[in-house]
Protein backbone atom coordinates (compact mmCIF):
# COMPACT_ATOMS: atom_id res chain seq x y z
CA UNK A 1 0.00 0.00 0.00
CA UNK A 2 3.09 2.47 0.69
CA UNK A 3 4.03 1.62 -2.50
CA UNK A 4 1.63 2.86 -4.42
CA UNK A 5 1.00 5.97 -2.53
CA UNK A 6 4.66 7.05 -2.90
CA UNK A 7 4.60 6.52 -6.84
CA UNK A 8 2.45 9.98 -6.91
CA UNK A 9 4.50 11.85 -5.15
CA UNK A 10 7.48 10.81 -6.72
CA UNK A 11 5.83 11.63 -10.31
CA UNK A 12 4.79 14.37 -9.19
CA UNK A 13 8.02 15.65 -7.64
CA UNK A 14 9.59 15.08 -10.57
CA UNK A 15 7.16 17.05 -13.17
CA UNK A 16 7.07 20.70 -11.65
CA UNK A 17 10.33 21.21 -12.18
CA UNK A 18 9.95 20.16 -15.67
CA UNK A 19 7.33 22.59 -15.82
CA UNK A 20 8.99 25.86 -14.17
CA UNK A 21 12.29 24.69 -16.81
CA UNK A 22 9.38 24.55 -19.72
CA UNK A 23 8.08 28.19 -18.66
CA UNK A 24 11.75 29.77 -18.78
CA UNK A 25 12.83 27.94 -22.19
CA UNK A 26 9.65 28.70 -24.16
CA UNK A 27 9.32 32.72 -22.81
CA UNK A 28 13.13 33.07 -23.85
CA UNK A 29 12.01 31.32 -27.56
CA UNK A 30 8.30 33.39 -27.71
CA UNK A 31 10.24 36.84 -26.30
CA UNK A 32 13.91 36.68 -28.24
CA UNK A 33 12.87 35.05 -31.69
CA UNK A 34 9.93 36.81 -33.87
CA UNK A 35 7.77 34.40 -36.13
CA UNK A 36 9.07 33.63 -38.00
CA UNK A 37 12.50 33.27 -36.84
CA UNK A 38 15.50 33.40 -39.06
CA UNK A 39 15.96 29.22 -39.79
CA UNK A 40 12.29 28.56 -39.24
CA UNK A 41 11.37 29.42 -43.25
CA UNK A 42 14.14 26.92 -44.18
CA UNK A 43 12.85 24.25 -42.16
CA UNK A 44 8.94 24.61 -42.77
CA UNK A 45 8.62 24.91 -46.26
CA UNK A 46 10.99 22.27 -47.36
CA UNK A 47 9.24 19.62 -44.49
CA UNK A 48 5.86 20.81 -46.42
CA UNK A 49 7.18 19.99 -50.17
CA UNK A 50 8.49 16.91 -48.66
CA UNK A 51 4.66 15.47 -47.98
CA UNK A 52 3.50 17.85 -51.14
CA UNK A 53 6.05 17.34 -53.80
CA UNK A 54 3.99 19.83 -55.88
CA UNK A 55 4.09 22.64 -53.81
CA UNK A 56 6.50 25.45 -55.40
CA UNK A 57 8.08 22.39 -57.24
CA UNK A 58 10.03 24.39 -59.71
CA UNK A 59 12.20 25.74 -56.64
CA UNK A 60 15.65 23.66 -56.62
CA UNK A 61 16.22 23.82 -52.83
CA UNK A 62 13.05 22.28 -51.94
CA UNK A 63 13.89 19.52 -54.13
CA UNK A 64 17.68 18.88 -52.90
CA UNK A 65 18.44 16.15 -50.52
CA UNK A 66 16.78 15.93 -47.29
CA UNK A 67 19.58 15.12 -44.04
CA UNK A 68 16.97 15.74 -41.67
CA UNK A 69 14.46 13.56 -43.29
CA UNK A 70 12.60 12.75 -39.89
CA UNK A 71 11.98 15.70 -38.58
CA UNK A 72 11.08 17.52 -42.19
CA UNK A 73 8.41 14.39 -41.87
CA UNK A 74 6.94 15.16 -39.01
CA UNK A 75 6.71 18.49 -39.48
CA UNK A 76 5.70 18.43 -43.20
CA UNK A 77 2.45 16.23 -42.34
CA UNK A 78 1.96 18.82 -39.33
CA UNK A 79 1.62 21.90 -41.69
CA UNK A 80 -0.65 20.57 -44.29
CA UNK A 81 -3.51 21.21 -41.96
CA UNK A 82 -2.25 23.96 -40.09
CA UNK A 83 -0.62 27.58 -41.14
CA UNK A 84 3.18 28.15 -40.90
CA UNK A 85 3.18 30.61 -37.82
CA UNK A 86 0.97 28.02 -35.77
CA UNK A 87 3.31 25.35 -36.95
CA UNK A 88 6.44 26.93 -35.52
CA UNK A 89 4.59 28.33 -32.40
CA UNK A 90 3.29 24.80 -31.56
CA UNK A 91 6.55 23.54 -32.37
CA UNK A 92 8.49 25.76 -30.12
CA UNK A 93 6.32 25.02 -26.68
CA UNK A 94 7.00 21.43 -28.01
CA UNK A 95 10.81 21.57 -28.34
CA UNK A 96 10.89 23.51 -25.21
CA UNK A 97 9.12 20.81 -23.20
CA UNK A 98 11.34 18.38 -24.53
CA UNK A 99 14.69 20.59 -23.56
CA UNK A 100 13.11 20.98 -20.51
CA UNK A 101 12.70 17.20 -19.99
CA UNK A 102 16.09 16.88 -20.81
CA UNK A 103 17.71 19.22 -18.82
CA UNK A 104 15.85 18.53 -15.40
CA UNK A 105 17.17 15.34 -16.39
CA UNK A 106 20.88 15.69 -16.52
CA UNK A 107 20.64 18.00 -13.66
CA UNK A 108 19.14 15.07 -11.35
CA UNK A 109 21.37 12.83 -12.23
CA UNK A 110 24.40 15.08 -11.53
CA UNK A 111 22.83 15.48 -7.96
CA UNK A 112 20.84 18.53 -8.22
CA UNK A 113 17.19 18.67 -6.60
CA UNK A 114 14.43 20.25 -8.12
CA UNK A 115 14.87 23.54 -7.26
CA UNK A 116 18.58 23.08 -8.20
CA UNK A 117 17.94 21.75 -11.99
CA UNK A 118 15.61 25.17 -12.48
CA UNK A 119 18.29 27.16 -11.00
CA UNK A 120 20.49 25.60 -12.90
CA UNK A 121 18.52 26.10 -15.92
CA UNK A 122 17.77 29.76 -15.03
CA UNK A 123 21.80 30.28 -15.23
CA UNK A 124 22.43 28.56 -18.44
CA UNK A 125 19.48 30.47 -20.11
CA UNK A 126 21.38 33.58 -19.28
CA UNK A 127 25.16 32.39 -20.26
CA UNK A 128 23.74 31.34 -23.70
CA UNK A 129 22.15 34.44 -24.54
CA UNK A 130 25.59 36.24 -23.46
CA UNK A 131 27.27 34.52 -25.93
CA UNK A 132 28.77 31.25 -27.76
CA UNK A 133 32.75 30.17 -29.19
CA UNK A 134 31.13 29.42 -32.75
CA UNK A 135 27.65 30.43 -32.80
CA UNK A 136 25.56 27.42 -31.21
CA UNK A 137 22.35 28.72 -30.08
CA UNK A 138 19.85 26.08 -28.44
CA UNK A 139 17.09 28.59 -27.11
CA UNK A 140 15.31 30.10 -30.40
CA UNK A 141 13.42 29.14 -33.42
CA UNK A 142 11.84 25.83 -34.02
CA UNK A 143 14.23 23.85 -36.10
CA UNK A 144 15.62 20.40 -36.46
CA UNK A 145 18.27 20.67 -33.48
CA UNK A 146 16.36 21.97 -30.92
CA UNK A 147 14.43 18.93 -29.72
CA UNK A 148 17.85 16.61 -30.51
CA UNK A 149 19.63 18.92 -27.72
CA UNK A 150 17.05 18.19 -24.92
CA UNK A 151 17.32 14.46 -26.18
CA UNK A 152 20.72 14.26 -25.73
CA UNK A 153 20.70 15.82 -22.38
CA UNK A 154 18.23 12.89 -21.09
CA UNK A 155 20.43 10.49 -22.55
CA UNK A 156 23.20 12.16 -21.34
CA UNK A 157 22.04 12.18 -17.60
CA UNK A 158 20.17 8.68 -17.86
CA UNK A 159 24.07 7.44 -19.00
CA UNK A 160 25.51 8.67 -15.97
CA UNK A 161 22.54 8.08 -13.54
CA UNK A 162 23.06 4.06 -14.87
CA UNK A 163 26.56 4.22 -14.76
CA UNK A 164 26.70 5.05 -11.26
CA UNK A 165 23.57 2.59 -10.20
CA UNK A 166 24.76 -0.44 -12.54
CA UNK A 167 21.47 -0.20 -14.29
CA UNK A 168 21.28 -1.74 -17.40
CA UNK A 169 17.88 -0.94 -18.10
CA UNK A 170 18.61 3.05 -17.20
CA UNK A 171 21.31 2.83 -20.27
CA UNK A 172 19.02 0.99 -23.09
CA UNK A 173 16.62 4.03 -22.00
CA UNK A 174 19.44 6.49 -22.26
CA UNK A 175 20.67 4.92 -25.65
CA UNK A 176 16.65 5.04 -27.35
CA UNK A 177 17.21 9.06 -26.44
CA UNK A 178 20.53 9.32 -28.14
CA UNK A 179 18.85 7.93 -30.78
CA UNK A 180 15.81 9.02 -31.49
CA UNK A 181 18.25 12.58 -31.29
CA UNK A 182 20.51 11.16 -34.07
CA UNK A 183 16.82 10.70 -35.73
CA UNK A 184 16.17 14.19 -35.95
CA UNK A 185 19.10 15.30 -35.99
CA UNK A 186 22.19 13.05 -37.17
CA UNK A 187 25.31 16.13 -36.33
CA UNK A 188 24.05 16.86 -32.85
CA UNK A 189 22.84 13.33 -31.87
CA UNK A 190 25.88 12.04 -33.10
CA UNK A 191 28.04 14.23 -31.20
CA UNK A 192 25.89 13.09 -27.97
CA UNK A 193 26.68 9.62 -28.63
CA UNK A 194 30.80 10.03 -29.37
CA UNK A 195 30.31 12.01 -25.80
CA UNK A 196 28.69 9.40 -24.13
CA UNK A 197 31.27 6.71 -25.73
CA UNK A 198 34.23 8.39 -25.34
CA UNK A 199 33.41 9.45 -21.81
CA UNK A 200 32.39 6.09 -21.04
CA UNK A 201 35.61 4.47 -22.31
CA UNK A 202 38.00 7.00 -20.93
CA UNK A 203 36.05 5.84 -17.59
CA UNK A 204 36.94 1.73 -18.10
CA UNK A 205 40.20 2.51 -18.87
CA UNK A 206 41.22 4.71 -16.20
CA UNK A 207 39.30 2.68 -13.58
CA UNK A 208 40.60 -0.64 -15.30
CA UNK A 209 37.09 -2.40 -15.29
CA UNK A 210 36.87 -2.88 -19.26
CA UNK A 211 35.47 -6.60 -18.54
CA UNK A 212 33.20 -5.87 -15.65
CA UNK A 213 31.92 -2.78 -17.55
CA UNK A 214 30.73 -3.89 -21.04
CA UNK A 215 26.70 -5.05 -20.60
CA UNK A 216 25.81 -1.68 -19.76
CA UNK A 217 27.73 0.01 -22.68
CA UNK A 218 26.57 -2.36 -24.99
CA UNK A 219 22.99 -2.48 -24.63
CA UNK A 220 23.67 1.56 -25.28
CA UNK A 221 24.70 1.51 -27.91
CA UNK A 222 22.44 -1.29 -29.47
CA UNK A 223 19.54 0.51 -28.32
CA UNK A 224 20.91 3.61 -30.06
CA UNK A 225 21.92 2.46 -33.31
CA UNK A 226 18.19 0.95 -33.28
CA UNK A 227 16.34 3.86 -32.52
CA UNK A 228 18.89 6.32 -34.65
CA UNK A 229 18.08 4.25 -37.78
CA UNK A 230 15.21 6.14 -39.02
CA UNK A 231 16.89 8.66 -39.55
CA UNK A 232 20.51 7.39 -39.60
CA UNK A 233 19.98 5.22 -43.11
CA UNK A 234 18.41 8.65 -44.66
CA UNK A 235 22.44 10.40 -43.78
CA UNK A 236 24.60 8.14 -44.53
CA UNK A 237 22.69 7.57 -48.16
CA UNK A 238 23.04 11.52 -48.25
CA UNK A 239 26.44 11.08 -47.67
CA UNK A 240 27.51 8.08 -49.92
CA UNK A 241 25.36 10.03 -52.56
CA UNK A 242 25.62 13.46 -54.74
CA UNK A 243 29.07 14.16 -54.99
CA UNK A 244 30.27 11.69 -57.51
CA UNK A 245 33.17 13.87 -58.95
CA UNK A 246 36.20 15.30 -57.25
CA UNK A 247 35.45 18.65 -58.80
CA UNK A 248 31.77 18.48 -56.95
CA UNK A 249 32.72 17.85 -53.94
CA UNK A 250 35.95 20.51 -53.57
CA UNK A 251 34.15 23.20 -54.85
CA UNK A 252 30.88 22.20 -52.01
CA UNK A 253 33.19 21.93 -49.30
CA UNK A 254 34.95 25.62 -49.82
CA UNK A 255 31.65 27.06 -50.63
CA UNK A 256 30.02 25.28 -47.64
CA UNK A 257 33.44 25.37 -44.69
CA UNK A 258 35.09 28.19 -46.07
CA UNK A 259 32.32 30.65 -47.16
CA UNK A 260 28.46 30.38 -46.29
CA UNK A 261 28.92 28.62 -42.72
CA UNK A 262 32.02 29.89 -42.55
CA UNK A 263 31.02 31.19 -38.76
CA UNK A 264 30.19 27.99 -37.39
CA UNK A 265 33.20 25.90 -39.13
CA UNK A 266 36.32 27.26 -39.96
CA UNK A 267 38.25 28.02 -36.45
CA UNK A 268 40.02 31.64 -37.73
CA UNK A 269 36.15 32.85 -37.83
CA UNK A 270 35.86 32.43 -34.45
CA UNK A 271 36.78 36.25 -32.89
CA UNK A 272 38.51 37.02 -29.66
CA UNK A 273 35.64 38.03 -27.60
CA UNK A 274 34.14 34.33 -28.24
CA UNK A 275 37.32 32.48 -27.14
CA UNK A 276 37.28 35.32 -23.88
CA UNK A 277 33.83 33.72 -23.65
CA UNK A 278 34.60 29.92 -23.79
CA UNK A 279 37.95 30.70 -21.98
CA UNK A 280 35.92 31.95 -18.74
CA UNK A 281 33.28 29.47 -18.28
CA UNK A 282 36.08 26.83 -18.76
CA UNK A 283 37.31 28.12 -15.90
CA UNK A 284 34.67 28.41 -13.68
CA UNK A 285 33.80 25.00 -14.83
CA UNK A 286 37.54 23.24 -13.60
CA UNK A 287 37.71 25.98 -10.80
CA UNK A 288 35.03 24.88 -9.11
CA UNK A 289 34.93 21.15 -10.19
CA UNK A 290 38.18 20.71 -8.46
CA UNK A 291 36.64 21.88 -5.44
CA UNK A 292 33.94 19.89 -5.52
CA UNK A 293 35.88 16.65 -6.38
CA UNK A 294 37.54 17.49 -3.15
CA UNK A 295 34.57 16.86 -0.79
CA UNK A 296 32.32 14.19 0.05
CA UNK A 297 28.70 13.26 -1.05
CA UNK A 298 26.70 15.99 0.56
CA UNK A 299 23.08 17.42 0.82
CA UNK A 300 21.86 20.77 0.58
CA UNK A 301 18.43 22.60 -0.74
CA UNK A 302 19.97 22.67 -3.66
CA UNK A 303 21.68 18.91 -4.10
CA UNK A 304 20.00 15.96 -2.81
CA UNK A 305 23.04 13.22 -2.26
CA UNK A 306 25.61 15.11 -5.17
CA UNK A 307 27.89 11.94 -5.88
CA UNK A 308 31.65 13.26 -6.76
CA UNK A 309 31.24 10.38 -9.38
CA UNK A 310 28.34 11.35 -11.45
CA UNK A 311 29.43 15.22 -11.86
CA UNK A 312 33.06 14.01 -13.24
CA UNK A 313 31.23 11.49 -15.25
CA UNK A 314 29.49 14.83 -16.87
CA UNK A 315 33.46 16.60 -16.91
CA UNK A 316 34.78 13.66 -18.81
CA UNK A 317 31.95 14.02 -21.66
CA UNK A 318 32.57 17.56 -21.58
CA UNK A 319 36.18 16.77 -21.98
CA UNK A 320 35.63 14.82 -25.48
CA UNK A 321 33.68 18.01 -26.51
CA UNK A 322 37.16 20.05 -25.68
CA UNK A 323 39.42 16.98 -27.55
CA UNK A 324 36.74 17.38 -30.77
CA UNK A 325 37.27 21.65 -30.66
CA UNK A 326 40.82 21.23 -30.06
CA UNK A 327 40.69 19.08 -32.84
CA UNK A 328 38.48 21.12 -34.98
CA UNK A 329 40.63 24.24 -34.58
CA UNK A 330 44.38 22.29 -35.88
CA UNK A 331 42.52 21.19 -38.07
CA UNK A 332 40.95 24.24 -39.86
CA UNK A 333 43.34 27.03 -38.65
CA UNK A 334 45.18 28.91 -41.73
CA UNK A 335 46.64 31.74 -41.65
CA UNK A 336 46.91 32.89 -45.49
CA UNK A 337 43.98 31.71 -48.02
CA UNK A 338 42.26 28.42 -47.60
CA UNK A 339 43.61 27.13 -51.39
CA UNK A 340 47.17 27.60 -49.96
CA UNK A 341 46.63 25.08 -46.59
CA UNK A 342 47.75 21.85 -46.87
CA UNK A 343 45.25 19.31 -47.57
CA UNK A 344 42.04 21.53 -47.29
CA UNK A 345 39.71 19.68 -49.30
CA UNK A 346 40.05 16.29 -46.79
CA UNK A 347 40.13 19.26 -43.73
CA UNK A 348 37.28 20.58 -44.88
CA UNK A 349 34.92 17.57 -45.23
CA UNK A 350 36.04 17.20 -41.36
CA UNK A 351 35.21 20.60 -40.30
CA UNK A 352 31.85 19.83 -42.07
CA UNK A 353 30.32 17.79 -39.33
CA UNK A 354 30.64 20.91 -36.85
CA UNK A 355 33.64 19.98 -33.91
CA UNK A 356 32.93 22.78 -32.54
CA UNK A 357 29.52 22.76 -31.80
CA UNK A 358 29.07 19.84 -28.46
CA UNK A 359 31.54 22.07 -26.71
CA UNK A 360 29.51 25.37 -27.85
CA UNK A 361 26.37 23.66 -26.48
CA UNK A 362 27.66 22.03 -23.52
CA UNK A 363 29.87 24.76 -22.16
CA UNK A 364 27.10 26.75 -20.78
CA UNK A 365 25.00 23.97 -19.09
CA UNK A 366 28.59 22.42 -17.40
CA UNK A 367 29.03 25.71 -16.10
CA UNK A 368 25.71 26.47 -14.67
CA UNK A 369 25.26 23.10 -13.10
CA UNK A 370 28.69 23.28 -11.29
CA UNK A 371 27.81 26.27 -9.84
CA UNK A 372 24.53 25.37 -8.35
CA UNK A 373 26.46 22.07 -6.99
CA UNK A 374 29.01 24.77 -5.20
CA UNK A 375 26.56 26.99 -3.87
CA UNK A 376 25.00 24.32 -2.76
CA UNK A 377 27.84 22.80 -0.98
CA UNK A 378 28.35 26.18 0.13
CA UNK A 379 25.06 27.12 1.47
CA UNK A 380 24.92 23.24 3.36
CA UNK A 381 28.82 24.32 4.93
CA UNK A 382 27.28 27.89 6.45
CA UNK A 383 24.21 26.09 7.54
CA UNK A 384 26.20 23.74 9.86
CA UNK A 385 28.37 26.33 10.86
CA UNK A 386 25.48 27.85 12.01
CA UNK A 387 24.08 25.84 14.28
CA UNK A 388 21.00 23.79 14.49
CA UNK A 389 19.98 26.04 17.32
CA UNK A 390 20.83 28.95 15.48
CA UNK A 391 18.70 27.99 12.43
CA UNK A 392 15.51 26.52 13.63
CA UNK A 393 15.05 29.93 14.96
CA UNK A 394 14.37 31.75 11.96
CA UNK A 395 11.52 31.18 9.71
CA UNK A 396 12.39 28.80 7.01
CA UNK A 397 11.82 31.73 4.38
CA UNK A 398 14.34 33.82 5.49
CA UNK A 399 17.07 30.98 4.97
CA UNK A 400 19.18 31.46 2.34
CA UNK A 401 17.86 28.81 0.36
CA UNK A 402 14.29 30.60 0.86
CA UNK A 403 15.63 33.74 -0.42
CA UNK A 404 17.24 32.19 -3.39
CA UNK A 405 13.60 30.27 -4.57
CA UNK A 406 11.45 33.37 -3.81
CA UNK A 407 13.47 35.85 -4.75
CA UNK A 408 16.88 35.05 -6.69
CA UNK A 409 15.20 32.79 -8.95
CA UNK A 410 12.17 35.13 -10.36
CA UNK A 411 15.10 37.97 -10.99
CA UNK A 412 17.03 35.10 -13.11
CA UNK A 413 13.47 34.34 -15.03
CA UNK A 414 12.91 37.92 -15.58
CA UNK A 415 16.80 38.88 -16.50
CA UNK A 416 16.44 36.13 -18.89
CA UNK A 417 13.07 37.09 -20.48
CA UNK A 418 13.92 41.08 -20.26
CA UNK A 419 17.62 39.74 -22.09
CA UNK A 420 16.03 37.62 -24.80
CA UNK A 421 13.18 40.80 -25.52
CA UNK A 422 15.77 43.10 -25.78
CA UNK A 423 17.30 40.82 -27.94
CA UNK A 424 14.65 40.56 -30.20
CA UNK A 425 14.38 41.38 -33.62
CA UNK A 426 10.91 42.20 -35.14
CA UNK A 427 12.07 43.22 -38.74
CA UNK A 428 14.94 40.40 -40.45
CA UNK A 429 18.44 42.03 -41.25
CA UNK A 430 18.69 44.05 -44.39
CA UNK A 431 14.74 45.51 -44.01
CA UNK A 432 13.70 48.56 -42.31
CA UNK A 433 10.08 48.44 -40.86
CA UNK A 434 8.51 49.96 -43.61
CA UNK A 435 10.73 47.51 -46.17
CA UNK A 436 9.49 44.35 -44.08
CA UNK A 437 5.77 45.52 -44.61
CA UNK A 438 6.21 46.10 -48.27
CA UNK A 439 7.74 43.26 -48.73
CA UNK A 440 5.24 41.07 -47.47
CA UNK A 441 2.58 42.95 -49.08
CA UNK A 442 4.23 41.88 -52.67
CA UNK A 443 5.01 38.65 -51.62
CA UNK A 444 0.79 38.77 -50.87
CA UNK A 445 0.39 40.10 -54.17
CA UNK A 446 2.02 36.65 -55.80
CA UNK A 447 0.36 34.29 -53.90
CA UNK A 448 -2.93 36.17 -54.84
CA UNK A 449 -2.27 37.24 -58.51
CA UNK A 450 -0.16 34.41 -60.04
CA UNK A 451 -0.25 30.71 -60.62
CA UNK A 452 1.19 28.50 -58.65
CA UNK A 453 4.01 27.20 -61.22
CA UNK A 454 5.37 30.58 -61.10
CA UNK A 455 9.09 30.80 -60.71
CA UNK A 456 10.34 34.29 -59.09
CA UNK A 457 13.47 36.03 -58.95
CA UNK A 458 13.97 37.53 -55.56
CA UNK A 459 16.99 39.89 -53.93
CA UNK A 460 19.54 38.76 -52.26
CA UNK A 461 18.29 39.75 -49.37
CA UNK A 462 14.79 37.36 -49.63
CA UNK A 463 13.71 36.09 -46.23
CA UNK A 464 10.77 34.33 -45.76
CA UNK A 465 9.71 34.39 -49.35
CA UNK A 466 8.03 31.08 -49.91
CA UNK A 467 6.91 31.54 -46.38
CA UNK A 468 4.64 34.16 -47.49
CA UNK A 469 3.57 33.84 -51.31
CA UNK A 470 4.08 30.27 -51.47
CA UNK A 471 6.06 30.36 -54.55
CA UNK A 472 9.21 29.08 -55.71
CA UNK A 473 12.18 31.92 -56.07
CA UNK A 474 15.09 30.71 -58.60
CA UNK A 475 17.93 30.84 -55.66
CA UNK A 476 17.76 32.05 -51.80
CA UNK A 477 20.87 33.25 -50.23
CA UNK A 478 19.94 31.65 -47.09
CA UNK A 479 18.47 28.34 -48.67
CA UNK A 480 21.33 26.58 -49.20
CA UNK A 481 21.39 22.91 -49.85
CA UNK A 482 23.86 20.13 -48.18
CA UNK A 483 24.73 17.77 -51.21
CA UNK A 484 27.63 18.32 -52.31
CA UNK A 485 25.92 18.68 -56.29
CA UNK A 486 22.87 20.97 -54.45
CA UNK A 487 25.76 23.12 -53.18
CA UNK A 488 27.28 23.79 -56.21
CA UNK A 489 24.13 24.32 -58.20
CA UNK A 490 23.37 26.83 -55.63
CA UNK A 491 26.67 28.82 -55.99
CA UNK A 492 25.99 28.60 -59.88
CA UNK A 493 22.93 30.50 -59.95
CA UNK A 494 23.72 33.08 -57.53
CA UNK A 495 26.71 33.95 -59.78
CA UNK A 496 24.66 33.28 -62.70
CA UNK A 497 22.36 36.46 -61.34
CA UNK A 498 25.38 38.49 -60.30
CA UNK A 499 26.63 37.90 -63.86
CA UNK A 500 23.08 38.66 -65.52
CA UNK A 501 22.62 41.86 -63.73
CA UNK A 502 26.27 43.56 -64.14
CA UNK A 503 25.98 42.70 -68.21
CA UNK A 504 22.34 44.00 -67.89
CA UNK A 505 23.38 46.95 -66.13
CA UNK A 506 26.25 48.11 -68.94
CA UNK A 507 23.76 50.77 -70.44
CA UNK A 508 22.34 51.50 -67.08
CA UNK A 509 18.64 49.79 -67.35
CA UNK A 510 16.97 46.18 -67.90
CA UNK A 511 15.24 46.51 -71.07
CA UNK A 512 13.36 44.25 -72.94
CA UNK A 513 16.72 42.46 -74.47
CA UNK A 514 17.32 41.69 -70.71
CA UNK A 515 14.10 40.37 -69.20
CA UNK A 516 14.17 37.85 -72.81
CA UNK A 517 17.74 36.92 -71.28
CA UNK A 518 16.87 36.02 -68.29
CA UNK A 519 13.74 34.04 -69.24
CA UNK A 520 15.86 31.79 -71.71
CA UNK A 521 19.01 31.49 -68.65
CA UNK A 522 17.02 31.17 -65.73
CA UNK A 523 13.27 30.37 -66.94
CA UNK A 524 11.83 32.81 -64.34
CA UNK A 525 8.34 34.22 -64.70
CA UNK A 526 8.79 37.39 -62.47
CA UNK A 527 11.11 39.16 -60.85
CA UNK A 528 10.52 40.94 -57.79
CA UNK A 529 13.22 43.93 -57.13
CA UNK A 530 13.76 46.96 -55.27
CA UNK A 531 12.09 49.96 -56.64
CA UNK A 532 14.42 51.97 -57.41
CA UNK A 533 16.35 49.34 -60.29
CA UNK A 534 16.35 50.44 -63.96
CA UNK A 535 13.30 48.67 -65.52
CA UNK A 536 11.99 49.72 -68.82
CA UNK A 537 8.52 47.34 -68.35
CA UNK A 538 5.98 48.53 -66.55
CA UNK A 539 5.65 46.55 -63.24
CA UNK A 540 2.69 44.33 -62.55
CA UNK A 541 2.64 45.64 -58.91
CA UNK A 542 4.29 48.69 -57.08
CA UNK A 543 5.01 49.32 -53.69
CA UNK A 544 6.93 51.85 -51.62
CA UNK A 545 9.85 50.15 -51.70
CA UNK A 546 9.33 46.56 -54.04
CA UNK A 547 8.38 46.18 -57.45
CA UNK A 548 7.08 43.60 -59.46
CA UNK A 549 7.73 42.45 -63.22
CA UNK A 550 6.67 39.73 -65.35
CA UNK A 551 8.87 38.43 -67.77
CA UNK A 552 7.76 37.38 -70.98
Amino acid sequence: MSEYVERPQRRSAALWPIFFVWLLFSGVSLLGTSVPGVNEPHYVCKARSLVIPDWCERDFFLRSANVHWCFLLLTGWWSVWSSFGAVVIAGRLLQSLVLAFGFVRLSGAVGLSGWGGVISAAIFALLTQLGSFSGEWILGGYESKVPAWGLGWAALGMWIEGSVRRCPRTLCFAGLCCGLGVSLHPVVGGWFGLGIGGGCFIWVICRGQLKTELVGPGMFGLASVLAASPGLIPAIRFLLTGGEQATVRDRSIFVQVYWRLRHHMDPTAITLEQWCYAGALLGVIVALGILLQRGTRFRSEFARGADPESLLRLQLVLLVAITAAAAGVLLGWHESSVERMTDWQWRGRLLRFYPFRFFDGMLPVVAAMTAVLAAGRSLRGSEERRGETESAALPRETTAPGLIRFVCLPVLFLAAWGLALSERRDVPAGYSAAGWRDWRAACQWLRANTEKSALVLTPRESFAFKWLSERAEYVCYKDCPQDPAGIVEWDQRLWRVHQWSAESLRDGRYDAGDCARLRVQMGCDYVLIRGQEPFEAVPEWAGEYWKIYRIH
